[in-house]
């Protein structure tokens, strides 16, 4: 029997996952299955897959797209190896990754996933001349990278998604005890998150064994997944989020972004109370569920019990909520 079950979900993945199954079937560790499960793709990436003569290849197809997070809670139910080696379909694993995950998971047995240093490369030389792509590779990659320890990811992960979904290698027991739930967005840290709840340790090998794609994006794409990200992590903290909303009676959401914005429209529709966006200095009201909400100052604004909903400074926020003696978890909680 395979030692390793490497997984992964396509959907419309043609473009991108000839590069991927090249990655993978190239690895130097050579005992494994890869399972793939295609989520109803409508272009030809299933003729992609079938055009390779790789015995370790399992293709499972779906006739209608499910959702990923549903895909590969299906997935689960048809792993029998020891071992998980998460693959997502437009990045590229070293040749190496599985033979030192391996080992390193081998060689601490506490442990029931690990991640590992990645690298962001761009799609197009369009992209890598783009902001965005720069401010990934700038701060969003050391942000990751820099959480590589079990105490600090641990930690972290409580606040935010500090663990790259297609670097991650565990036992598979703990994967398929956890399980997926049913997100189209937002499943990863879902899965993680759980893990942590759940005390299974999760653990970091200090080297870039994964390159993740930055490919572009339209507005639309954009507005839509800050829409369900904001629902899926919503749901994954909902039970400190009634804490902190029966503690303080209303709640104030920091960050009048996508993110922000789209959280307090779905907190209202699940019948919290919000008072009002914080921000750093006072804006125009925003109009949620017609209703106009005030935005205010974060620096003249007391009131606890605030959802900081602003991913690139949620630290800095942090500590300047922490120096007026809120406390974490009981005054106010990170969302994503």
């Amino acid at each position: 029997m395979p030692q390793i079950t490497a997984l992964m979900s396509t959907y419309n993945s043609a473009h991108h996952v000839k590069e991927t199954i090249d990655s993978i079937i190239s690895q130097t560790y050579p005992d494994f299955e890869f399972l793939i499960i295609d989520d109803g793709s409508t272009d030809n990436t299933v003729e992609v897959i079938q055009q390779y003569n790789d015995q370790r290849i399992r293709l499972i197809q779906n006739k209608e797209n499910k959702g990923v997070g549903a895909c590969l809670n299906q997935a689960l139910k048809l792993i029998n190896t020891p071992y998980i080696a998460k693959v997502d379909s437009d990045d590229i694993s070293h040749p190496e990754r599985f033979a030192k995950q391996l080992q390193y998971m081998q060689q601490n047995p506490t442990l029931d996933i690990i991640k590992s240093y990645f690298e962001y490369f761009p799609d197009t030389p369009e992209v890598e001349q783009s902001e965005r792509y720069k401010q990934y590779k700038a701060e969003k990659e050391k942000e990751h990278n820099a959480i590589d320890t079990p105490e600090l990811i641990e930690v972290n992960l409580l606040r935010w998604s500090c663990v790259i979904h297609a670097t991650y290698f565990a036992r598979s027991l703990a994967i398929i005890n956890l399980g997926y739930p049913d997100y189209r967005v937002g499943e990863d840290y879902a899965l993680f998150y759980s893990a942590v709840k759940k005390n299974n340790k999760i653990g970091c090998i200090r080297e870039n064994l994964v390159r993740v794609r930055v490919s572009d994006y339209s507005t639309t794409t954009i507005s839509d997944a800050a829409k369900f990200y904001s629902h899926s992590v919503v749901n994954i903290k909902i039970n400190e989020i009634i804490k902190l909303h029966k503690t303080h009676g209303a709640l104030w959401i920091y960050g009048t972004g996508g993110l922000g914005i789209e959280s307090c429209r779905y907190l209202i529709n699940l019948g919290f109370v919000i008072r009002g966006f914080l921000d750093r200095h006072v804006k125009p009201p925003i109009l949620i569920n017609g209703e106009l909400l005030p935005v205010k100052d974060i620096k003249t604004q007391k009131t606890a019990g605030i959802i900081i909903a602003a991913q690139p400074v949620r630290m800095e926020i942090k500590t300047k909520l922490e120096r007026r003696a809120l406390i974490e978890h009981e005054d106010f909680l990170i969302l994503a």
